[in-house]
């Protein structure tokens, strides 16, 4: 069953593993690898990190109590992160 909640403090390190394995695993088939490279960063900084996911407050979706997605929607409809983990791919995640 998957469950929606709000974005909380200590989750970080989890959004960030659903957000490199969406753009490694999935998005690589349909971006090049030059893409790829700008939109990740180079390496986890837990600081940037937790500071971008407070800005945009997403919505955190759980199967089984596990994190595997992500999104956010913010006030003008502008959603800036809608990330699914690669290993839960076309299991109604992002539905």
């Amino acid at each position: 069953m998957i469950t929606i909640q709000a974005y909380y403090s200590g989750v970080e390190l989890a959004l960030f593993k659903v957000f490199t394995s969406a753009i490694n695993e999935v998005c690589s088939k349909d971006y090049a690898p030059e893409q790829i490279k700008a939109w990740l960063p180079p390496e986890y900084d837990a600081v940037k990190w937790k500071e971008r996911l407070e800005c945009i407050q997403p919505y955190i979706a759980k199967f089984n109590g596990n994190i595997v997605g992500y999104a956010d929607i913010q006030n003008d409809g502008y959603i800036d992160h809608f990330f699914v983990d690669s290993g839960y791919q076309s299991m109604g995640v992002g539905s």
